[in-house]
């Protein structure tokens, strides 16, 4: 039984790596979504140093950053948009393995690999703006 959990899960990760064909395809679907307003709760995982922000885009472009933690606002001059994720996963140099969404494209797990260390993040409660 654990043997087979094991294959399913080598399977699966297997099956997320980037590649370009998945990236080009997720791309075009975010872009037909045309969404320029929206808002979602990004945070960084592994070695990457710790975020956990909800982001508000307006008109493309970061308008409100809060900490999830605090509630805080923060400055946005860091804070990424779906397409700066979407930059960062295809200029990558690592391996890099990432799950699209599947309604809208947007990258919702990345985990860059460098060796023995890795980073990424995770894209939640995506929601477009009304």
């Amino acid at each position: 039984m654990k043997w087979s959990r094991f294959l399913v899960s080598l399977l699966t990760v297997a099956a997320c790596s980037a590649s370009s064909d998945d990236l080009d395809a997720a791309h075009r679907r975010w872009r037909q979504q045309a969404l320029t307003d929206y808002s979602f709760d990004y945070r960084t995982t592994g070695f990457a140093p710790p975020v956990d922000v909800r982001i508000r885009v307006t008109a493309g472009v970061p308008a409100v950053v809060e900490n999830r933690r605090t509630d805080s606002v923060l400055a946005l001059d860091q804070a990424p948009t779906i397409e700066a994720l979407f930059d960062e996963v295809q200029r990558s140099q690592a391996e890099v393995t990432v799950h699209y969404d599947p309604r809208f494209g947007f990258p919702a797990m990345a985990h860059f690999d460098h060796g023995q260390e890795g980073d990424g993040f995770e894209v939640s409660a995506f929601q477009p703006a009304p």
